[in-house]
């Protein structure tokens, strides 16, 4: 996708409820941004939960042997990036050491403030990722501008990483707290 997933019918999708929201509250900003999403409504763990073939107790603190492909949230025909599919992303955008240059927007990153000196971090934006600093939600949005994390999870196995891009040129795949909620980035299968 070209742009974070921004995906909010708790209807269809439970796993949604209480576990997806907008920075700051403002769906404006769910317009502009996407939505920010907790591990559990990213792997949409209740449909994983009553999955008649393979049921899988998934979410905050429960780790499972996740398939192959998860389509967790992200539309029909659509997959949650694996860490071989988000490490083949790094290394196509120039490895961790420019890859974030390559994938962050051409504007937006410009944190200021008393911990932040970000100013004028923005990308190239060469591949058309337009990887926003959309920052992160865990009872308020916090350090937007500043850095981006995408879910993910590791091939074949359990667990969420993250694709995380941040105020300098560095991109990188990092274990993270599940309890956060962070953008999504679909792959079309």
């Amino acid at each position: 996708m070209a742009e974070n997933l921004n995906y909010a019918d708790s209807i269809r999708t439970p796993s949604l409820i209480g576990h997806s929201a907008c920075y700051d509250n403002d769906s404006a900003k769910c317009n502009k941004i996407g939505r920010l999403y907790q591990w559990e409504a990213a792997i949409d763990s209740v449909a994983l939960v009553t999955d008649e073939a393979n049921p899988q107790e998934c979410g905050f603190q429960r780790d499972c042997i996740l398939p192959t492909r998860v389509q967790g949230i992200c539309p029909k025909g659509w997959h949650l990036p694996d860490s071989t599919e988000w490490s083949t992303l790094i290394a196509y955008a120039g490895e961790r050491s420019q890859g974030g240059k390559m994938l962050k927007s051409i504007s937006g990153w410009n944190a200021e403030g008393p911990s932040f000196d970000h100013k004028d971090r923005n990308g190239v934006d060469a591949y058309g990722f337009s990887g926003l600093p959309a920052g992160r939600f865990k009872s308020q949005g916090e350090y937007a501008g500043v850095f981006t994390r995408f879910w993910g999870f590791f091939a074949g196995g359990c667990c969420e990483i993250t694709m995380s891009l941040d105020g300098s040129d560095w991109v990188s795949l990092e274990a993270f707290h599940e309890h956060e909620a962070f953008s999504i980035r679909c792959i079309k299968d």
